[in-house]
């Protein structure tokens, strides 16, 4: 970590900041991501010396944050929504939280039926009879008010089933 002075040299404090270089180094990004990251708003540089940019230690914090978020999914737009500042970011924040939990839900459901497929040692996961649970996904598809969805389950094209193997 490098020391720039970003305070008039009057102010005898001096702040710690961090090159681009350094900042994309400890962070694991290229520096043209921070520089992008900066243009959609979502971190700040601290100000600029001999170097180029420098960022206040704390951006690492927020750019961990980000890489969080985009793990779970979500666009640098949605990310940005959460950092806004000036708004109810609290109600925004519950509502992120809330589609993690659809989410996971939806994640563990797929990976139930994963673990059943490969239990049962069929050759392909169309094809297996194994214990799924039919009647949650016709739920999701009747709430979302699909066509394809009958009291016994999802419609099968005009034609059969097709082959099955």
């Amino acid at each position: 970590m490098s020391t720039h002075p970003t305070l008039p040299a009057e102010d005898l404090d001096v702040a710690v900041t961090l090159t681009i270089g350094e900042v994309a180094r400890q962070a694991g990004l290229a520096g043209s991501t921070l520089r992008y990251y900066e243009r959609r708003g979502l971190i700040s540089p601290a100000g600029r010396d001999a170097h180029g940019r420098t960022y206040h230690p704390e951006v690492l914090d927020r750019l961990r944050i980000i890489d969080y978020f985009q793990q779970a999914g979500y666009t640098l737009a949605e990310i940005g929504q959460i950092f806004e500042r000036g708004t109810d970011w609290q109600t925004r924040a519950r509502q992120k939280r809330d589609e993690l939990g659809a989410r996971i839900a939806a994640l563990q459901q797929a990976q139930e039926l994963l673990d059943a497929a490969l239990a049962c040692g069929c050759d392909d996961v169309e094809g297996c009879n194994a214990d799924l649970d039919v009647r949650a996904h016709r739920h999701e598809l009747t709430k979302r008010g699909s066509s394809d969805v009958s009291a016994e389950g999802p419609r099968q094209p005009a034609d059969g089933p097709g082959p099955r193997g």
